[in-house]
């Protein structure tokens, strides 16, 4: 995939020890610091996708709302909270997976030896190009200036900053294993990585709850209990409450 707007995947495809080392450690070793931060973003984006009326049902696509705070989540593990809130950045995150694959479908239609030329005139394609182009407008500075902070931490202290930023986990596996880091496609093959399997996953999960009123309510109850008790924090996710043995799964039958 040697092609404008592909780049996400020749990145993935050319080495992906820089992804498994990143994920397997660096992300790992900063849990603690992650669930906070994503306890602070979903505190900000539940009111602005769900709004805080209660009172009054409203209309919203599940999968589409889901798909705003997933990568509103992930984007602000992965790039801070500036980015992760730009909602052109936001638009990417949920549209470039299937529109890459879309693109990558109707290329492979052309003879190989063809491709090189067609891809400049197939729509899909460049609708991946201009991703990434603009990708690397909202990004590349962010970047530039996260990897000059960690290469300057690196200098003075010989590690980079406790927190969690995969550009600076990248920056750092970069330097200790001599890896050449294209950091605007590795973000996006995070999200493309990232995004609709915990979407899917996530807004199943939700219908299914809500399919289930007298299972969404005990769900609810152990979800105060064991937050009130011991707090936001890795542990807390580990926990839970007294079991609800009266508590049926199955789902209400109909009217």
């Amino acid at each position: 995939m040697n092609y404008p707007g592909f780049e996400p995947f020749r990145e993935g495809l050319h080495d992906d020890g820089l992804f498994q080392e990143m994920v397997r450690v660096k992300l790992t070793r900063s849990l603690g610091t992650v669930v906070e931060i994503l306890v602070d973003e979903i505190k900000a984006v539940l009111p602005e996708i769900y709004g805080e009326n209660y009172d009054e049902w409203q209309t919203t696509s599940v999968n589409g709302s889901v798909a705003d705070v997933v990568v509103r989540l992930t984007s602000r593990v992965y790039l801070g909270s500036n980015l992760c809130r730009n909602p052109l950045w936001v638009k990417i995150g949920k549209s470039y997976t299937s529109d890459v694959f879309i693109a990558a479908k109707q290329l492979r239609i052309i003879p190989r030896f063809l491709r090189p030329l067609a891809h400049w005139f197939i729509p899909s394609c460049r609708v991946v190009r201009t991703t990434v182009h603009t990708a690397h407008r909202l990004i590349g500075p962010e970047v530039q200036r996260r990897r000059q902070n960690a290469h300057e931490a690196l200098l003075a202290t010989g590690k980079t900053p406790k927190a969690a930023d995969s550009i600076a986990w990248m920056h750092e596996i970069a330097i200790t294993r001599g890896y050449e880091v294209d950091y605007v496609a590795s973000q996006l093959m995070l999200t493309l990585a990232s995004t609709h399997t915990t979407v899917n996953a996530t807004a199943l999960g939700l219908i299914e709850a809500c399919s289930r009123p007298n299972v969404l309510e005990a769900l609810r109850k152990e979800i105060v209990e064991v937050i009130g008790r011991h707090g936001w924090n890795k542990a807390t996710l580990y926990k839970y409450g007294p079991p609800a043995h009266t508590i049926s799964s199955k789902p209400p039958p109909d009217d």
